[in-house]
């Protein structure tokens, strides 16, 4: 079934992974219960009650292994699939961010050693001023 398209969040056209957000619809059956999913895979992203006028808002999060590239918000009555849909864009995450953080900071260590390298040096300069004397 074809949902119709609403303005159901009119501000929220580009989101992220993991972004909050909130949808508000109307004209649903008083006191219906209403979910939100993403449509296009789809993920459901929670639910709630309509008001006594039929209008419902409902807060959901943004899936973190979503794909990138457009899909759609939805809230529909799960008995009788009426509800309305908003197209979104989801935005590639940055390539910075994309890649995970390996290893360790290796400063601690390195002073260590150059600490090391610098006593051994001092150490054989008194032992061969020793020698000679």
């Amino acid at each position: 079934m074809e949902l119709p398209v609403d303005d159901l969040a009119p501000n929220l056209r580009k989101v992220g992974r993991g972004q909050r957000v909130k949808l508000t619809g109307r004209g649903f059956g008083p006191r219906k219960s209403v979910n939100l999913y993403v449509a296009s895979d789809p993920v459901y992203l929670g639910s709630g009650v309509a008001d006594d006028d039929g209008v419902v808002t409902i807060e959901g999060v943004i899936p973190d292994d979503l794909d990138a590239g457009e899909h759609s918000l939805a809230l529909i009555d799960p008995e009788t699939g009426f509800g309305f849909r908003q197209s979104i864009s989801l935005d590639a995450p940055d390539a910075s961010s994309a890649l995970p953080t390996t290893g360790t900071d290796s400063t601690p260590t390195m002073a260590l050693a150059a600490l090391f390298v610098l006593g051994g040096g001092a150490l054989a300069i008194v032992a061969k001023r020793r020698q000679l004397i």
